[in-house]
């Protein structure tokens, strides 16, 4: 039961419209280009698009990134970048993003937090939000 609710919850973030976070139509592209990569179960491919849309600013795109190193289904397990992807889309003002970092962090160490935070302040700081 509870895969069938992450693959729901994952299904309903991957068809719902492009937030107002998302930056250009580059970034959208490449949300959309994710998107369908992940639909055919190219997780790799989807996780370049992924990225691409994230570095544009995307929360969903960098909440889906989160996701795939969450549940494992997609990329491998990895608790700190899940943290860091999901901060950075928190960050970012998806509810979603601090849910679940929120939730993870229950099943960290206090050294894992830590590198996690850390590695999501060295993205934000290499990424800056684009200007409105």
């Amino acid at each position: 039961m509870k895969m069938i609710i992450l693959y729901l919850t994952t299904a309903l973030l991957l068809t719902c419209n492009i937030s107002a976070q998302a930056q250009t139509e580059e970034s959208r592209d490449a949300f959309f280009n994710g998107v369908t990569a992940y639909r055919a179960f190219e997780f790799e491919e989807a996780a370049d698009w992924f990225l691409k849309a994230a570095e544009q600013g995307d929360a969903e795109a960098q909440f889906l990134l989160g996701r795939m190193h969450f549940d494992g289904n997609s990329l491998s397990i990895d608790n700190v970048t899940a943290y860091m992807w999901f901060d950075i889309a928190a960050g970012n003002g998806l509810r979603a993003g601090a849910r679940y970092r929120d939730g993870i962090a229950k099943k960290m160490t206090d050294d894992e937090v830590a590198t996690a935070r850390q590695r999501a302040e060295e993205w934000r700081s290499e990424h800056p939000p684009a200007p409105r």
